[in-house]
């Protein structure tokens, strides 16, 4: 990466920390989560117009009661419980995120497959805008890298706000290789490889295995680079990768079966 690419990004992560609504400063974190959300529902609206088993209100419904308990409530338990508000993308959709929305759906009786399909195209949308505003927000970011970003200081203070405050990593000693905006392609080539035509037949109803399984599969090879994360290691892995394998193999035998 040459020099001016490298200054555009220095400079885009300095101007995302000065957006302000009058003295109301917006963390970048939560604006790219918060638009990322409104894309994601225009997104499950076009998709319900051509699919008459989705029910979209019922769907958004959970979508919106799932982002609120996500940022309102777990975030805080996990404050509580493990000392921590950082944000833990693969864990948290396994240990909340999804069975919140499996929940959901028993509650409102919506039939599982259309939706769970919905639900799998939805998720990668979503997180990657997500991982963007990590990128911005300076958590999760790379191993040391001459051609990587440079995070200012102030990036890395604790952003406090209620329900809504953000923790990011250490402030790191130098540039570093910018691995979510890689998470972020990652997952928005997920998103268009679940739009095939040719999923829709062989695998109706497990769009979401096989999102898992790429994911986690991505995750085992990326967090080599990683330089920081909200949970421990496990020997010579990542939490994160130890998950990730557990993951695949999972997915594989589910999707075999």
């Amino acid at each position: 990466m040459n020099r001016p690419a490298l200054r555009l990004l220095d400079r885009l992560i300095e101007r995302a920390h000065m957006l302000r609504i009058g003295r109301r400063r917006l963390h970048p974190y939560f604006l790219l989560a918060d638009l990322g959300l409104l894309v994601t529902v225009v997104f499950c609206a076009l998709k319900a117009a051509t699919d008459p088993e989705v029910r979209l209100v019922p769907f958004l419904a959970v979508l919106a009661g799932v982002y609120a308990s996500y940022e309102g409530v777990f975030i805080r338990l996990k404050a509580k419980f493990l000392g921590t508000r950082a944000r833990s993308l693969l864990q948290d959709v396994l240990l909340f995120i999804l069975p919140s929305f499996l929940t959901g759906f028993a509650v409102l009786g919506l039939s599982w497959r259309p939706h769970l399909d919905l639900l799998a195209q939805a998720l990668p949308l979503f997180l990657a805008f997500v991982r963007v505003g990590c990128f911005l927000g300076g958590c999760c970011y790379g191993r040391p890298c001459r051609w990587g970003c440079l995070y200012p200081p102030h990036v890395h203070a604790p952003a406090p706000g209620g329900c809504r405050a953000f923790q990011p990593g250490p402030p790191p000693e130098g540039r570093v290789f910018p691995i979510q905006l890689l998470d972020s392609v990652t997952q928005l080539t997920l998103f268009l490889l679940l739009q095939l035509p040719a999923l829709d037949a062989a695998f109706a109803g497990r769009r979401l295995l096989l999102y898992l399984v790429g994911y986690a599969a991505f995750r085992m090879v990326s967090d080599c680079w990683r330089k920081v994360s909200a949970r421990p290691r496990i020997g010579p892995f990542s939490e994160a990768q130890v998950v990730s394998g557990l993951v695949v193999l999972a997915g594989f035998v589910l999707l075999i079966l």
